[in-house]
């Protein structure tokens, strides 16, 4: 096996493209570290001054998340036998 000129010129240029991608990830994960510390540092400040919320606003946001996702697909099965029916329609065989 012989290694021609333009192979290895091929395996330098993927090595240095796979160094800078790892140096993009780990700057970009390290800036995405810090704007997550910085949003668990405002919900702890927010709810260490009103004390413990027992679970009570996640249990809202997923009855939201639920009665949202109900009306969407609500909206989506009244739309069957019009002319602005979706696949979603052939799912359910209407």
């Amino acid at each position: 096996m012989t290694l021609d000129a333009d192979t290895a010129l091929l395996i330098v240029g993927g090595v240095c493209l796979l160094c800078v991608v790892g140096l993009i990830l780990s700057v970009g994960l390290q800036i995405l570290g810090a704007i997550l510390q910085l949003f668990s540092g405002v919900f702890e400040l927010i709810f260490g001054i009103t004390g413990n919320p027992c679970g009570c606003i996640i249990l809202i946001g997923g009855m939201a998340v639920c009665g949202g996702s109900a009306y969407f697909v609500y909206t989506l099965l009244t739309a069957c036998g019009t002319p602005q029916a979706t696949n979603f329609c052939s799912l359910f065989g209407l």
